[in-house]
């Protein structure tokens, strides 16, 4: 992991370094970045920085020098890969006409890797298709990691079988469980509207805007995957 200059490591934030997830990769796609989505103090020493494509730029904006970086490298000019600070830094590059995201195979260069935990960010904005196809990712049961996306609004956790999600919150913070396909056995504990064993169905809105009612929250299930989004309240950061 290479850091700015100014990266002071004792402001680490350990809500975001969840015990036994570590090593974490943060991956910078190249959709809508908003400085205030991240914070290079939240990084311990042995996470991974992942540029792909035009993420290289939001990781180089937000301070922190990628440790690889990897794409068909399209939406980036020769100017920013000859970058002084890229000088030596690991490159995957693919072919443009391919089958898979550039971001689709980042994730899978984390699954090869041994990475327990995924945050994804700059994946909103741009173009719809775009958006959708990065948000969707994560619905792939294949992943053997934790994953989180963050963006302007929101902070997102993908919860499964085997990665249940014990969050802190605000009081009165709005929390969003979007089914990814059928869930099956969601229960939580900490909101206004409990749900206890419940059965989510694709498309449904019956956890959309819950309410956190106590200051950590906890969402479990037996079957499936779903999307928990904390959403900000303001333009501060979630944690």
């Amino acid at each position: 992991m290479a850091l700015a200059k100014n990266h002071d490591a004792s402001r680490f934030n350990p809500v975001l370094a969840t015990a036994g997830m570590e090593p974490t990769a943060w991956v910078f796609a190249g959709g809508d970045f908003q400085e205030n989505s991240f914070d290079a103090a939240w990084l311990a020493e042995t996470d991974l920085i992942v540029g792909v494509d035009y993420g290289i730029v939001h990781c180089l904006a937000a301070g922190v020098v990628p440790d690889i970086v990897m794409g068909d490298f399209d939406s980036v000019g020769a100017s920013v890969l000859a970058d002084s600070r890229l000088a030596g830094v690991q490159r995957r590059t693919y072919p443009a006409r391919k089958n898979s995201s550039d971001l689709e195979l980042a994730m899978e260069w984390a699954a090869e890797s041994g990475i327990a935990r995924v945050v994804l960010l700059g994946v909103s904005g741009g173009r719809s298709d775009h958006h959708y196809a990065n948000w969707m990712l994560p619905s792939q049961a294949r992943w053997p990691f934790a994953i989180e996306l963050i963006d302007a609004t929101v902070h997102a956790h993908v919860v499964t079988q085997q990665h249940s999600l014990e969050v802190a919150v605000r009081l009165g913070q709005t929390i969003s469980l979007m089914p990814m396909g059928d869930v099956l056995g969601v229960t939580t504990h900490g909101l206004e509207y409990p749900l206890l064993d419940a059965h989510l169905r694709t498309g449904s809105s019956l956890g959309l805007s819950n309410i956190a009612c106590k200051k950590l929250i906890d969402v479990s299930l037996r079957r499936g995957r779903l999307l928990v989004l904390c959403v900000k309240a303001d333009e501060s950061l979630l944690f």
